[in-house]
Parts: C-alpha cells; sequence; structure tokens
C-alpha cells in the first residue's frame, strides 16, 4: 500500500469515527457551548443531516473546520475543498442546504432545507447569514464562515449557485420573505418524520 493510499485509509477510517460520533451527538455539548432554543435545535440537526450525507472528505469531519455557539446561532468555519478533486465546499454547502422548486413534472423534493434564508453577507464577504422562516418569532441563525486566503467572497459563490438553479428552469427561493407552498408541503413531511421535536447538542473538535 502506497503511502497515499495508506494516509487516505487512516483519514476515512477518522472521518467515519468523527462522523458517527457527531451524528449521535449532533453540533452541541452541554459545556462550554449553551444549550440551543428549540427552534436552533432544528435547523442544527437539519444542516447537520445535509453536510453529513456526502462521501467525498475533507480535511475535518462535516467540512467544519472550528465553529462558535450561543443560543440562537451557530457558526460554521468551513473547509475550502472536499474530495481528491478538490471541489470547492463552500459551493458544496449552498447546494445541500439552500432551497429551490424542484424540477418541474419530477417529483422530487425541496432539495435544500425548505425555510432556510439568506440574511445577508458580512461588510468582508466571508460571512454567509442564514435564517429560518419556519418558525416565526423564534431566532435560528446559522453562519458560514469562507476560509482564509479564498479569492471571491460569499456574494461571488451565491450568485454563480442562483444562476446554475435559474439556468436549469429552477427557482431559488432561498431569497424570498415566507415559505413557499412547495416548502410547506416539505414541511408536513418533516414533521411526520420527527424532525420538529429533534434535539441536538454540540460536540467539540
Amino acid at each position: 500500500m502506497s503511502d497515499r493510499s495508506s494516509w487516505e485509509s487512516r483519514k476515512l477510517r477518522y472521518w467515519a469515527e468523527c462522523s458517527g460520533q457527531s451524528r449521535r451527538a449532533g453540533l452541541r455539548s452541554s459545556h462550554p457551548a449553551p444549550a440551543a432554543s428549540p427552534a436552533q435545535a432544528r435547523l442544527e440537526s437539519l444542516v447537520l443531516e445535509h453536510l453529513g450525507t456526502s462521501p467525498s472528505l475533507c480535511a475535518h469531519p462535516f467540512g467544519i473546520a472550528s465553529l462558535t455557539s450561543a443560543t440562537t446561532s451557530l457558526t460554521l468555519h468551513l473547509d475550502a475543498y472536499m474530495g481528491q478533486e478538490r471541489y470547492s465546499f463552500p459551493e458544496h454547502c449552498l447546494s445541500r442546504l439552500l432551497p429551490a422548486t424542484p424540477s418541474p413534472g419530477s417529483g422530487d423534493d425541496v432539495p435544500g432545507i425548505p425555510g432556510l434564508r439568506v440574511s445577508g453577507i458580512d461588510s468582508s464577504g466571508r460571512q454567509l447569514h442564514l435564517h429560518t422562516v419556519r418558525d416565526p418569532g423564534h431566532a435560528a441563525t446559522i453562519v458560514l464562515v469562507l476560509p482564509r486566503g479564498r479569492g471571491e467572497g460569499w456574494a461571488d459563490v451565491e450568485r454563480q449557485h442562483r444562476h446554475w438553479y435559474e439556468d436549469n428552469g429552477l427557482r431559488p427561493l432561498w431569497t424570498a420573505p415566507h415559505l413557499d407552498p412547495v416548502e410547506s408541503e416539505d414541511g408536513k413531511l418533516l414533521v411526520s418524520l420527527g424532525w420538529a421535536g429533534a434535539r441536538v447538542v454540540r460536540v467539540r473538535w
């Protein structure tokens, strides 16, 4: 076995162990992170589910280099790349998290997290603020931070992502002020599967 193959094998075992522990525990631990509000816990559980399904490896479990937390927010510092092809992990995050209408006549579910919206981008262009409109009056926020050294900011990444959806006949939903009817239907399925009562704790790594 080559040194690279051995390294990839060790990395895969490490990633699998960490992601298995993180799937069971979520993104929080009781100390030192504060407990999440119910709405925040639901959002974090969905983010974990959507980011944890890729078979490609990142430098850190789930592509999250570090995180900071509060009761109604979670800030994720992202890896730059994923997989041997070094595909942009920030772009992957948008494709996994931001909702859009399904392909016409496909019968597919809403891609992304129903009800997730872009709140804005900070002045540096490195922090993308996301919130949910699924729980009116209950704050729940995710902040995605680009890795240092990246040339383009979130505005460029989001624009490219939006244009891809529009060019393929899909309608981006992440700037709509309210739930779209297709999201409401998808939300009924999430509740029936038990997401409404999900409890999430944070893990330190």
